[in-house]
């Protein structure tokens, strides 16, 4: 990855795991996550809106 990347992880409700953020914080790197909503016994959704704004996060992150 670029020097300035980030990772964003899209998480399942019932799953939360953050080992990314450890790695990233240790390679300089943005890290973002969006924790989903359930959706059916084995699946999960992300608001498309959160998605969004957390990468506009990341974004500025970024740049600053």
């Amino acid at each position: 990855m670029r020097p300035g990347g980030a990772f964003l992880t899209l998480q399942p409700p019932n799953r939360f795991s953050n080992p990314i953020k450890n790695y990233a914080d240790a390679l300089g790197f943005g890290y973002g996550f969006v924790l989903g909503h359930q959706s059916g016994q084995d699946a999960f959704r992300v608001d498309l809106d959160d998605m969004l704004a957390t990468l506009d996060l990341l974004r500025r992150h970024a740049g600053s």
